[in-house]
């Protein structure tokens, strides 16, 4: 190898290594299960912290609801999909101990977003540093579910009358401290 292509390749690296490092991203997923009128579906929470060159980026929050095809007959997926879409409405309740925060967002969402099948829908929303108050409103919800064993809840309104989706899931202590270590880089300063 020549010194023109060793030099080549070390600042290719480092250039790889600077950009892998100015956003990181840490994903958080639990398990939890979803009623839609009659239905039951297991379905994925998530939580993921964006940060760019040590400040926050985002922090963001999502659900993955399975098999959609056999539920549009109750719940209008379609009508939240793509950024244009009608925004859903969506509360968040976090219990932990004797402490409880909630929140209210509106989200979109996709169908086989990550990598899901087409028949998964993803509802998401992102909090920026910027949007003060739902920022530190996700961050409150983040905080209670990471000092857990703790109880999440969320309600997603439906965009047409019919039943909303109610879904739940329970973290035991290891996987509150996953999501509170993974968050740690998102969470309020103490």
């Amino acid at each position: 190898m020549s010194a023109r292509s060793a030099i080549a390749s070390i600042l290719a690296l480092t250039f790889a290594s600077s950009a892998a490092a100015a956003h990181p991203l840490k994903t958080v997923q639990v398990q939890g299960t979803a009623h839609i009128g009659l239905a039951t579906r297991s379905i994925l929470f998530w939580f993921s912290c964006a940060t760019d060159r040590g400040k926050i980026n985002n922090l963001s929050t999502g659900i993955d609801v399975p098999d959609t095809p056999k539920l549009e007959s109750v719940f209008n997926f379609r009508a939240l999909e793509g950024p244009t879409a009608d925004s859903g409405k969506v509360h968040l309740v976090a219990t932990s101990g004797g402490s409880t925060t909630s929140m209210r967002f509106g989200s979109t969402g996709s169908f086989g977003t990550n990598g899901a099948p087409d028949t998964t829908f993803t509802f998401s929303a992102g909090m920026v540093p910027r949007e003060r108050v739902d920022f530190q409103r996700l961050q409150a919800v983040v905080a209670t579910l990471g000092s857990g064993p703790a109880h999440l809840s969320a309600t997603i309104a439906n965009p047409r009358r019919g039943p909303a989706i109610e879904a739940s899931a329970d973290l035991n202590e290891l996987q509150a401290t996953e999501l509170r270590n993974a968050m740690a880089p998102c969470a309020a300063p103490h």
